[in-house]
């Protein structure tokens, strides 16, 4: 395949929407889409990357990363967002190949991109889903960016109709939205390196009737 992609990164809305991992977990939120990101700036075939982000702190972060990154700000209230015209305006290219990434997957390495890429070329319309299956999909694989329309800031993105389930790499599946999904992927070896100097302030402790779920964060990390 030597086709190029625009890989669209929708960071927005992150602490908001990640309130499992703890209301303070600003720092940690960002460093996982941070080395989402950097894993893909690392991949094959990525031609430009934009990040659609809402927190402006946060800009110079992204496009350090690589000199493929542009950061489109988004506003803060917005519900929805047009990623033919995004990607439009970045690139001049009306309806190019792409493929949105949720900026939650800090175990992410470039192989798994490259051969996400690599295969993409034969589907239309595809996606990725969350490898526990209870955080919606993790990516969606366009080959003509009209058919992603209009794309939701929320975290959990439910499997579109119509599209392809596909199955790649595990690093591609596994996303962190909770402090459990944390303690997991803590052994991953492809865990980014601000993930994991993030995640070593965190003190996951054990279920209690209180807590009404497996993991809580104490105390949350500090931003």
């Amino acid at each position: 395949m030597t086709a190029s992609w625009t890989i669209v990164v929708p960071s927005v809305r992150l602490a908001e929407n990640s309130s499992r991992l703890g209301t303070e977990a600003r720092r940690l939120t960002r460093a996982i889409a941070l080395d989402t990101v950097a894993a893909i700036a690392a991949a094959r075939l990525v031609e430009q990357i934009i990040v659609i982000n809402d927190e402006p702190d946060a800009t110079d972060a992204f496009t350090a990363l690589s000199p493929n990154v542009t950061v489109v700000p988004a506003e803060k209230d917005t519900e929805t967002l047009d990623i033919p015209a995004v990607v439009h305006s970045v690139t001049g290219v009306a309806d190019g190949p792409v493929v949105v990434v949720r900026p939650i997957l800090p175990a992410l390495d470039s192989v798994a991109v490259s051969s996400m890429l690599d295969g993409a070329e034969s589907v239309d319309f595809g996606v990725l889903e969350d490898f526990h299956g209870r955080s919606g999909t993790t990516a969606l694989i366009a080959k003509h960016a009209t058919r992603l329309g209009a794309f939701p800031t929320t975290l959990k993105i439910e499997r579109p109709a119509g599209a392809q389930l596909l199955g790649l790499s595990a690093t591609l599946h596994k996303s962190a939205t909770s402090a459990r999904d944390i303690a997991h992927l803590r052994s991953e070896p492809s865990l980014g390196a601000r993930t994991r100097v993030a995640a070593a302030a965190l003190l996951l402790e054990l279920p209690t009737k209180e807590s009404g779920r497996r993991y809580g964060i104490d105390p949350p990390p500090q931003n």
